[in-house]
């Protein structure tokens, strides 16, 4: 077996640990070009006069564009990268956040969903809604028809139908400028 072919086989025999990923990948993260900040600015719209946290905030790259009163991140390693933020930085889990239920007028998430497993997402929407008092908006990938038969893409990445996902926890989600948007006083 070459090289290249056994360190991709040994990596998808090894189990995914979320924490030491991020804690790993964050040096590299805005060398990377990541930029979500236009979907950010396109956000902003729909928060105009909310309070708002950013889930997976990551380094804070969103944070100009979004300007949340909150930032929220498992990795302090990306936190430690934030600078010229005014609000709260908090080092905690997207399936416990660290407040009351609709602490937060809007909830915004760029690109996080698609990082936790299939076990795991359900209670991390759950938090989501619980910690949102009016509106959540995902910045995630639409599910595509050519990525609905996978259920995991690269070994950080898994394909989430969040349409139905929320509709489980009775919660209706419309796509708005390629985001997934739920309103929670339109519940059905």
């Amino acid at each position: 077996m070459n090289g290249t072919l056994m360190r991709e086989t040994l990596s998808k025999l090894r189990p995914y640990r979320p924490h030491s990923y991020w804690e790993k990948r964050s040096g590299r993260y805005l060398q990377e070009g990541l930029d979500s900040s236009e979907k950010a600015q396109t956000a902003l719209k729909y928060f105009d006069g909310m309070t708002v946290v950013e889930i997976g905030c990551g380094p804070g790259i969103n944070f100009p564009a979004l300007n949340p009163e909150v930032g929220i991140d498992f990795s302090m390693n990306q936190l430690r990268q934030i600078q010229h933020f005014d609000g709260d930085l908090i080092n905690a889990d997207a399936s416990f956040l660290p407040f009351r239920d609709g602490a937060f007028d809007g909830v915004y998430l760029s690109k996080v969903l698609l990082h936790i497993p299939h076990d795991q997402i359900d209670n991390v929407r759950k938090e989501i809604l619980r910690v949102a008092k009016k509106i959540v908006l995902l910045n995630e990938p639409l599910r595509s028809s050519a990525r609905a038969s996978s259920k995991r893409l690269k070994k950080h990445c898994f394909d989430h139908d969040h349409v139905e996902g929320f509709a489980r926890l009775e919660h209706e989600t419309k796509i708005i400028d390629n985001m997934f948007m739920i309103r929670k006083e339109n519940r059905r």
